[in-house]
């Protein structure tokens, strides 16, 4: 589902698509390493991913999580 919503949002925003699915898989500064506009899509999916881990909301849903199971509440999230 994760990949689902960036891709949405990569259109809405006319970003790069490829760059917003493989920004998970890209380590480090992707700079001339991948074309500008795949660039700007890592960097997008970077930016979502970012905002939603830090929001108030997310945080919040992290702690109704019993604490073994904590470790997956961001994935888990990321699904629901």
């Amino acid at each position: 589902m994760n990949f689902l919503a960036h891709l949405h949002l990569a259109q809405r925003a006319q970003s790069s698509l490829l760059g917003n699915l493989m920004a998970d898989f890209v380590r480090g500064d992707p700079e001339g390493l991948y074309s500008p506009d795949v660039v700007a899509g890592i960097r997008m999916h970077r930016q979502v991913d970012k905002f939603t881990d830090q929001h108030p909301i997310v945080i919040n849903a992290k702690q109704l999580f019993r604490p073994p199971y904590r470790r997956v509440a961001a994935i888990t999230l990321d699904l629901v």
